[in-house]
Parts: C-alpha cells; structure tokens; sequence
C-alpha cells in the first residue's frame, strides 16, 4: 500500500507539473512542451527541459497553449493579451 501511495503522488506531481507547460504545436504534427521566452517578429523561442533553448519559425507553428497569458504587439503599437 505505500508504494501506491508514493506512486500515484508522484503520478500526480508529474501530471501537474507537465499541465504547467507552455505546448507548441506545429504545421507537420509536432508537439513541443516547455517555457516560452521570448519571441520576435521571424521566431518563437521555447526552453526545453531535454533541449534547451529551441528557436521555431513562425510559419512552421500551428497554434500555442500558453500557461500565463501572452503579450502580442501589434502592427500598430497596441498590444494584445491572451486569456
């Protein structure tokens, strides 16, 4: 019985930790989860516990899940946040 116990809270704190990941997803199906940390008008960038820093294309990604809310500048100098 307590190894069950030390397995499903550990289950849980893995499962829990992961749900807190920022996810990319990309045009040909790739999935990537990690921390984004900065972007620019040509790239993403994305930190990775098993890669690093990963920089993507804009044109390769298909949509993003963020944990906190992100903040887009616009083309006319507004900017816009997530919800």
């Amino acid at each position: 019985m307590p190894r069950f116990s030390f397995l499903a809270v550990s289950l849980f704190f893995f499962l829990g930790c992961h749900a807190l990941a920022d996810q990319v997803s990309l045009k040909n199906g790739d999935r990537l989860s990690g921390t984004i940390v900065k972007s620019d008008a040509s790239t993403l960038v994305l930190h990775t516990d098993y890669a690093g820093d990963v920089s993507l294309k804009w044109n390769a990604i298909q949509g993003i899940q963020a944990s906190e809310p992100l903040h887009v500048e616009l083309q006319d100098g507004k900017t816009a946040v997530s919800g």
